[in-house]
């Protein structure tokens, strides 16, 4: 006679007999790698991982820990091959290397948010921007955005950025500055010319609905600066970058475009400051932060009031030794690399400095707070 089996087994659905607001509290806990796992253990398990509020609830709590906080960066390598990176904040240490998506052909990265790798699709033969990719490292999925307006391509871009907007996790907008005008690039400076249009046709694409529609701007502020500083700052529903001309005698200018109602506003720069590529904006205690390189120093200056120039207050000047200034996160961890001596962070608010990788010795190109997302999942 056959031994009875002590521990039958149990059908798939035992493991969902509490409440599920119970279980996603428990998985939204958990690094994506184990809940892309988890996702095989029942219809149930799936359904939930699967659902845009889990997606909002598992960015929301797995990265408020500060135990799973890690940097993301961009680094060069041979070749000038570029390899997205993950780090560790408190040690350096690699905890995990991927490479952009190679199904798309010629990739750029032009930005980090909330997860997203954002890339440009170029052509390598004339340079031309086919279109742009928003990929997930955190899922390995991705997802091609085409050129706006039907069209193959776009002759030329003054800047893009992408931004999270108010419909949740997975809502995104990618905004996307073209000029195509001939004289665009000819203006002079300060910029009184015939022929230039008083406003500008900016294209912004929505994750959530798939679409691209178009927001006439006025081009009065922004028609002479053709130079774009790549980092951004999300802060208010809008997001910021620095943009500069190509001539030292103008004044560049923070550019702030509101995804939710279309508006481009502009603020200056702190009295008789002129940044350059050093040039940095970050947002720390919900203030707009810019940080600057200068002369062996790191100046960081702090809107105290959204949107008034004559807020701007010079609060920290940092003796980095003429080191290179790489990344403020937003707990004021000041990062930055010195020749010879690898990567060292200061803090703020102790004003010490901490030795973090003493043999690093590769190229950054860009740094920015590593976050897991369920994106684009599935």
């Amino acid at each position: 006679m056959a031994r009875k089996s002590l521990n039958p087994r149990r059908p798939a659905s035992f493991c969902f007999r509490f409440p599920l607001d119970l279980l996603g509290e428990v998985l939204a806990r958990l690094p994506v790698k184990t809940l892309l796992k988890f996702r095989c253990v029942c219809k149930e398990w799936r359904s939930l991982i699967d659902s845009t509020s889990f997606a909002s609830l598992h960015f929301a709590l797995y990265n408020s820990n500060p135990q799973n906080a890690r940097l993301f960066l961009i680094e060069g390598h041979r070749c000038r091959r570029r390899l997205c990176l993950i780090r560790r904040t408190d040690t350096f240490r690699k905890t995990c290397a991927v490479d952009l998506p190679t199904n798309y052909g010629h990739l750029w990265p032009f930005g980090y948010v909330n997860g997203w790798v954002c890339c440009t699709m170029y052509d390598n033969h004339d340079g031309r921007v086919l279109g742009f990719v928003m990929w997930n490292p955190s899922t390995r999925k991705s997802i091609e955005i085409p050129p706006p307006s039907g069209s193959h391509h776009i002759d030329g871009i003054r800047v893009v950025v992408v931004a999270p907007a108010s419909g949740g996790a997975n809502d995104y907008k990618l905004v996307v500055i073209p000029f195509d005008h001939p004289s665009w690039n000819q203006c002079p400076i300060p910029p009184k010319v015939q022929n230039v249009p008083s406003s500008v046709l900016v294209e912004v694409y929505s994750l959530s609905t798939g679409c691209w529609r178009s927001a006439g701007v006025d081009t009065q502020c922004v028609k002479s600066l053709i130079v774009t500083n790549t980092t951004t700052a999300v802060l208010n529903e809008a997001v910021h970058w620095i943009w500069k001309a190509d001539q030292p005698t103008v004044d560049p200018l923070i550019i702030a475009f509101n995804v939710q109602n279309d508006v481009l506003r502009h603020f200056c720069l702190p009295d008789g400051q002129r940044f350059q590529y050093s040039a940095i904006l970050s947002v720390l205690n919900e203030s707009l932060v810019l940080s600057k390189s200068e002369q062996g120093f790191c100046l960081i200056w702090v809107m105290k009031e959204y949107g008034v120039a004559e807020s701007w207050v010079n609060c920290f000047k940092i003796d980095m030794n003429y080191g290179r200034f790489l990344y403020l996160q937003g707990n004021g961890r000041l990062f930055f690399t010195m020749e010879k001596q690898g990567v060292k962070v200061y803090d703020v608010e102790s004003q010490e400095i901490e030795e973090l990788a003493r043999s690093y010795n590769g190229h950054i190109f860009f740094v920015d707070t590593f976050v897991e997302t369920l994106a684009l999942l599935p």
